[in-house]
């Protein structure tokens, strides 16, 4: 005995709505996250490696992406944005990537357990995603901030992304 159509349509319409829900909730790839986060487009970059350590109900950790892009396409897009900055770093930037210590006073880094390597020639971008704007960036309890950092020598570039 055959069913009516009528009685298949509910199903099959239940079936394509679960499917859509589950491929809206796939996490976007490295690569995608860091073109978004940073305002670039990274077509061509692929992940050499990465990790994630944010979770729980807070959300508090840290993201750490590097990106080979091997057409250095990224470069002319990093010169035009005027939220990059050639290297090498500002202050606030290097204590909060690498760290001070001048044998009496030590700080930082403040990236977790990354350790970014130290890149000479290229650009960097610091994105303060904090409410607290009005307060110097190492002065503040807690950190929600992005960094990237282009190496134009070796077309890599190193995306973390900070929340405490």
């Amino acid at each position: 005995m055959k069913r009516p159509l009528n009685s298949v349509l509910p199903a099959v319409a239940l079936t394509l709505l679960l499917a859509l829900c589950l491929g809206a909730c796939t996490p976007k790839r490295a690569v995608d996250r860091v073109a978004e986060d940073l305002n670039l487009s990274l077509s061509n970059a692929r992940e050499i490696a990465g990790t994630d350590s944010h979770g729980g109900p807070l959300g508090d950790g840290t993201t750490y992406f590097i990106l080979n892009c091997p057409d250095g396409a990224p470069l002319e897009q990093i010169k035009a944005d005027h939220r990059w900055h050639p290297l090498p770093m500002d202050e606030t930037t290097q204590i909060l990537a690498y760290g001070y210590d001048d044998g009496t006073t030590s700080i930082g880094p403040y990236l977790g357990e990354v350790e970014l390597p130290v890149v000479r020639r290229g650009y960097y971008c610091l994105i303060d995603r904090s409410s607290e704007t009005q307060t110097d960036l190492l002065d503040r309890n807690s950190f929600n901030f992005t960094l990237g950092i282009y190496d134009s020598d070796t077309n890599m570039l190193y995306y973390c992304k900070v929340d405490t």
